[in-house]
């Protein structure tokens, strides 16, 4: 089945309404960039953290945002672009997983990989889904690595053709 790219505009703004009318002025008033990060709400303790994020990355404001009663931490990438992603991290029993929902219009899954480095966290594929194929292009993984409070890296895999390709971002707290 072909889905044309009317149709497929008319579902993203069929989602992006019913989005809205569940959240309200608080949906419509993101900036390009938004990121939220999986914790739980223990003790109050996400409020810190989540004020200590910064309020601009790469020049583009920030959006924090914490749902599912702080469990989940989300981030949006590029938000309102055709290249919007959105990356869901939360835990899975003793598990820390990500779930990368992709312009590639898949949905790789991520398990957090027993660290080697105090400063890096690095997530290893594990399972799809939307994926035609596993040869179909898809990110087979990403490495988040902490510099400093003010300065971290992320290196986005992505596998296409057989050859696995590394795009690295690197983020400065903006004062």
């Amino acid at each position: 089945m072909t889905v044309s790219k009317a149709d497929d505009n008319a579902v993203d703004s069929a989602a992006a309404r019913a989005f809205i009318d569940q959240y309200g002025r608080r949906a419509t008033e993101l900036p390009p960039l938004a990121i939220v990060i999986a914790a739980y709400n223990e003790e109050g303790a996400i409020g810190p953290v989540v004020e200590a994020l910064p309020s601009v990355i790469s020049g583009l404001e920030v959006a924090k945002i914490v749902v599912s009663d702080g469990s989940v931490l989300m981030n949006v990438l590029a938000s309102g672009t055709p290249h919007e992603m959105v990356t869901m991290f939360h835990m899975d029993g003793g598990d820390l997983l990500a779930t990368h929902y992709c312009a590639a219009h898949n949905q790789p899954r991520f398990r957090m990989a027993a660290p080697s480095d105090a400063n890096v966290v690095a997530f290893e594929f594990k399972d799809a889904t939307n994926l035609s194929s596993p040869d179909a292009p898809h990110m087979v993984g990403v490495k988040f690595t902490l510099l400093d409070a003010d300065h971290h890296l992320e290196d986005w895999t992505f596998l296409a053709n057989g050859q696995a390709n590394t795009r690295r971002f690197d983020f400065h707290r903006k004062s």
